[in-house]
């Protein structure tokens, strides 16, 4: 926040990735996630919101879980290490990994069909 109190949104022409400070810094607040996006592709197709999300978890929800595993995976072996908090720590963020996957496998999806929000239900227009 700057000191005047407002936040400034910063974009560039050819893509919003450039330069700020020396370090390199990108807005990526337009890009929705690729199980939204699934979601939306089958509701166009369909316009039934509860198969459009089974089809898209179907596909994205397998992504979701393997990637979820294998970084859960690499993280569990530092409850191995002989130092307390690095021992804590991993077993900590194992467990969170684990509850991130299962919210965007059951509880998004869930709050998706419960209240059909309009940026989903928009996007079928009936032929």
């Amino acid at each position: 926040m700057c000191p005047d109190g407002f936040v400034y949104n910063l974009e560039v022409d050819n893509g919003n990735t450039y330069f700020a400070g020396g370090f390199l810094v990108h807005n990526c607040h337009h890009v929705a996630a690729d199980s939204y996006m699934r979601i939306i592709e089958e509701f166009r197709k369909s316009g039934k919101l509860e198969e459009s999300i089974c089809i898209a978890l179907g596909t994205t929800g397998k992504v979701i879980i393997f990637i979820a595993t294998t970084i859960t995976i690499g993280v569990v072996f530092w409850c191995l290490s002989k130092m307390m908090f690095q021992a804590l720590m991993g077993a900590l963020l194992a467990a969170i990994l684990i509850f991130n996957m299962l919210g965007a496998l059951f509880v998004v999806p869930s709050l998706l069909y419960v209240f059909k929000p309009k940026f989903i239900m928009k996007q079928y227009k009936p032929s």
